[in-house]
């Protein structure tokens, strides 16, 4: 009797979805007669996760840009606490495994492309042999083995994403799911704030000035509708004003920045013209979005005090320039960041103590000593500092990185920001705007631009590469198309 080796990715995700439905009904059956009712939510979660990847099928990949680009609410398993997106990464993997052994899918590896990431991966888990940690049964959400798991997942997300195919329709999709994931945080982070109030940190009871809470949502949207704009349209068709809404929507964006308190997006959204006046190799405009930035802050510095009062989250925004700023301001005056400055100090102390390798997100006893020495430093933010420093959250991508892998990981991330600048670039002078292949390459170009003008304010080892590496999947795929496009 010959055996059908032709079956289908979805007709193995229902034989296998049955066998667990009947095996966990039955354990759901018990834990319901016993009130474990922590149990049963899981048995339903697991349940709505095998439909959810039988209803899409083959498009089950676009669960992860959604669920990394909305900030949905953690999910209680079994009496733990799980990020949304690391669930949907992990059952993304197990479906590519599946289509994987039914020949549905190609796994590549070891690609030139994809070598920067490979060796951001290798450096990661040497240091995780020299300093193992466990994940504590999932609970280590500040630390440890959980951040692991991060790049992991990250990895995961990226071999997912850059060994599929995409076409002009499911570049659409990422798109709207783009957009849709930045307004979506926006509404639940303004819900939540009305709901709940300004978020306190649990390991250090703070909370954020009070004119700086829900506003730092505000950047979100307008960042990516503004990068959308200016890798779809080129500076002169804005500028010119040969689609006035272009302008209008960008302007709009500007002033939402302003309101949000975010200084490093504020800078951004000046500098994303200048970055694709030279993508699109229209130099002459350079000199024109130059003057426009000029002029814009110098009317909201000069002006602030005189003509009109800026909102003190809006000052916040421009309080690195000179101006007759409130007094709430006089800390921040002159890009001056206290707190960011104890993290800087305490981050090159680690460097100094293991410059090549640290000791990766292992808690150690000369961790635990570095937070009491900065309660003996004093300050008014000593609290928050230490558990910015055992969680890993250094705000600065170079020492940060450094901090926790060693000098070593640091160089390699800045060899990953070229290597999406120079793949992006290819990709954008090989499509333009002509295919969304282009527009993505150089959204992708702008969005790295960003991360690098934030480098030295944000950044975190584990954090960063679970935000960005989905994306950097996608750049990978259709970079080592483009021989086959040109033949």
């Amino acid at each position: 009797m010959e055996i059908n080796r032709n079956i289908s990715t979805t007709q193995l995700t229902w034989i296998v979805g049955t066998l667990v439905g009947l095996v966990m009904a039955v354990f759901m059956g018990s834990a319901v007669g016993s009130a474990d009712f922590s149990f049963v939510s899981m048995v339903l979660g697991v349940g709505i996760g095998i439909a959810t990847f039988l209803i899409l099928g083959k498009n089950y990949w676009l669960l992860i840009p959604l669920s990394l680009g909305a900030s949905f609410p953690a999910l209680p398993v079994g009496g733990r606490t799980l990020d949304f997106p690391e669930l949907a990464i992990a059952g993304s993997g197990l479906f590519f495994l599946l289509r994987l052994a039914n020949r549905k899918e190609k796994l590549r590896i070891f690609r030139q492309a994809s070598v920067p990431i490979l060796l951001f991966v290798a450096w990661v888990s040497m240091v995780f042999i020299i300093n193992p940690v466990g994940l504590a049964m999932m609970g280590s959400d500040v630390g440890g083995g959980r951040f692991y798991l991060k790049v992991a997942l990250s990895f995961t997300a990226f071999l997912i994403m850059s060994n599929r195919e995409y076409t002009e329709r499911e570049m659409r999709w990422i798109f709207a799911i783009l957009i849709f994931g930045a307004c979506f945080s926006l509404v639940y982070g303004f819900a939540e704030h009305a709901i709940v109030g300004s978020a306190v940190s649990i390991t250090t009871g703070m909370v954020a000035d009070e004119y700086y809470t829900w506003h730092q949502l505000l950047a979100g949207p307008p960042l990516t509708i503004t990068f959308l704009i200016f890798a779809r349209w080129s500076p002169k068709e804005i500028f010119s004003l040969e689609r006035t809404w272009l302008f209008l929507c960008y302007f709009a964006c500007l002033a939402l920045v302003l309101l949000s308190g975010k200084r490093m997006a504020i800078i951004a959204m000046l500098v994303v013209p200048l970055i694709s006046a030279i993508a699109w190799r229209q130099l002459f405009l350079i000199f024109v979005a130059l003057v426009l930035a000029t002029a814009s802050l110098l009317l909201l510095t000069a002006g602030h005090g005189q003509l009109f009062q800026l909102p003190l989250v809006a000052q916040r925004t421009i309080s690195f320039l000179p101006g007759d700023w409130d007094p709430e301001m006089e800390r921040l005056a002159g890009g001056k960041d206290e707190w960011r400055e104890e993290l800087r100090f305490w981050a090159t102390q680690m460097i100094k103590a293991a410059p090549w390798v640290g000791s990766g997100f292992a808690l150690n006893i000369q961790e635990t000593s570095v937070a009491a020495a900065i309660g003996e430093r004093g300050g008014t933010m000593d609290i928050q500092v230490a558990s910015y420093v055992l969680g890993r959250s250094w705000h600065n991508t170079w020492l940060g990185y450094a901090a926790d892998f060693g000098i070593p990981l640091s160089v390699i991330q800045a060899i990953i920001y070229i290597w999406v600048i120079v793949l992006s670039a290819k990709v954008f002078r090989h499509y333009g705007n002509r295919s969304l292949f282009g527009v993505f390459a150089l959204y992708l170009l702008l969005f790295t631009v960003r991360d690098l003008i934030a480098s030295h304010t944000s950044g975190h080892t584990a954090f960063d590469a679970w935000a960005r590496w989905w994306m950097y999947g996608v750049l990978v795929s259709i970079y080592c198309a483009l021989p086959k496009k040109q033949g």
